[in-house]
């Protein structure tokens, strides 16, 4: 028996019963009943799963657009309003005090622009690569990417595999320095192997902590979703 709702087949209802040969009309009519009822079920979980994403992805784009019109345009002012003072000062104490403040600010819009692309990736509806090759060159990273095997993922496995590696390249430069990352994607019929590496200096796990750090934490939730695994090595 058919599981649908309207055009859409979501499965098929088998029933089994000892000692029966066939059924009546009125038997079929109520499996009919049963299946569509089941599938009008799925049908509601299923609009229900994506309209929680639709508003998941809504809040997301509002909180990237208002924090790139309020906050970082405040902060673009803020390094030329300093800048202009550098330019005008006559005492060199003051003069090193608005360089500070400029090169600071900088440094803020420059994280502010990252987490606004966190926040809102440009440039994943055309494809893995392509998204986080832009989120490297935002970050000033040379990513050098190296693809064995056919490359195609679902949407779902396809950003949060976005969302791990992006974390990764940002833990390259916050923890080791890097300035060039390698990643390494290898496809092996239904498993795909990510590796990322750096060229950094490395840093002292112990005194990091690095395995309680939020970061870590969000890359083993997403490769958990994908019903994959994560593993460092330093």
């Amino acid at each position: 028996m058919p599981l649908r709702s309207g055009e859409e087949l979501f499965g098929l209802l088998n029933v089994a019963t000892p000692h029966t040969s066939h059924y009546s009309e009125e038997d079929l009519e109520l499996l009919e009943s049963v299946a569509f009822q089941i599938g009008s079920a799925i049908k509601r979980i299923l609009l229900t799963d994506q309209e929680k994403e639709a508003a998941r992805v809504s809040e997301r784009n509002r909180l990237a657009r208002d924090l790139h019109d309020s906050v970082n345009q405040m902060l673009f002012s803020v390094k030329l309003t300093a800048h202009a003072a550098n330019e005008m000062s006559q005492e060199s104490v003051s003069k090193q005090a608005f360089k500070v403040i400029e090169e600071t600010s900088q440094q803020a819009v420059n994280e502010m622009r990252a987490l606004i692309w966190q926040l809102k990736p440009v440039g994943l509806e055309h494809g893995l690569i392509n998204a986080l090759k832009n989120y490297s060159d935002i970050l000033q990273i040379d990513l050098q990417v190296h693809v064995d095997g056919l490359i195609n993922l679902p949407n779902m496995i396809e950003e949060n595999l976005y969302r791990i590696i992006q974390e990764a390249i940002n833990n390259t430069q916050k923890h080791s320095k890097s300035n060039i990352v390698e990643l390494i994607l290898n496809q092996q019929g239904d498993y795909i192997v990510v590796t990322v590496k750096d060229n950094g200096c490395g840093f002292d796990v112990q005194s990091t902590n690095i395995y309680q750090s939020h970061g870590i934490s969000n890359m083993r939730q997403r490769a958990k979703v994908i019903d994959g695994k994560l593993k460092y090595y330093f």
